[in-house]
């Protein structure tokens, strides 16, 4: 599957490359060599960052060593006009975001999106974090194929990401929406929602804006997220 990315503009030949560098993004997995001006048109952040105090005081260090090496590299990547994924690394950026993955199942793919979600949110990249969200369900239609990944996935967005990936959990219970009837192991689900109660209460509240007549029609079930939040529930008379 292929999904289509806003345009981002090119410069790719810059990427991971120690020409006309002058800052250097220090993460988890090592070193990046950047360019200032690059940053600073794609994100606030940065250039409030490299425009500010830290300009003044000719400093040639930016510490992000406390976000995923992946989601960082994968940042970067979207902002020189690449795309980046855990298998292939770096590719062109071609206006297609392809749908690929460092395992079969793709579950460490989405993951890694969760990830590059609520960093590129972090560092006031909104058109990468609106373009992640936008794919989000489809990519999980994708892997809940096999619902044992999509129960990998929740714990991801539930558990481990608990509080920077929130927006993205409407997709996740509208996900279990689409596929509660083929869950052949129950019980897994049943401890599943134990542990985590709030999927729990997320995929009632999913299931209680359906529209009747969907419910009776026996359609895919699934909600618009908007903008990420939930709908109000319907108030009981």
């Amino acid at each position: 599957m292929v999904y289509h990315m806003p345009e981002c503009r090119d410069f790719s030949s810059f990427l991971l490359s120690a020409e006309l560098s002058d800052v250097t993004i220090q993460y988890e997995d090592g070193l990046l060599p950047v360019h200032k001006i690059i940053l600073a048109q794609a994100s606030e952040y940065f250039k409030t960052l490299l425009t500010g105090p830290f300009a003044e005081a000719g400093q040639r260090i930016v510490e992000l060593i406390d976000d995923p090496p992946m989601a960082i590299e994968g940042m970067i990547a979207w902002i020189y006009g690449m795309q980046f994924n855990p298998r292939d690394r770096y590719n062109k950026y071609i206006e297609n975001f392809h749908f690929v993955t460092s395992d079969e199942t793709g579950v460490e793919f989405v993951k890694y999106q969760v990830d590059l979600f609520f960093t590129a949110e972090k560092y006031l990249l909104s058109r990468l974090a609106t373009s992640v969200e936008g794919y989000f369900f489809h990519m999980l239609l994708d892997v809940s194929r096999q619902v044992e990944f999509l129960h990998v996935i929740a714990k991801h967005v539930y558990i481990a990401r608990a509080e920077e990936a929130v927006a993205l959990r409407v997709h996740v219970a509208n996900a279990y929406l689409e596929r509660i009837r083929s869950i052949k192991d129950t019980e897994e689900l049943k401890q599943l929602l134990l542990d985590i109660p709030e999927l729990a209460f997320d995929i009632i509240r999913a299931g209680a804006t359906l529209p009747a007549a969907e419910e009776e029609d026996d359609k895919p079930r699934k909600v618009s997220s908007g903008s990420g939040a939930f709908p109000p529930l319907p108030r009981s008379r």
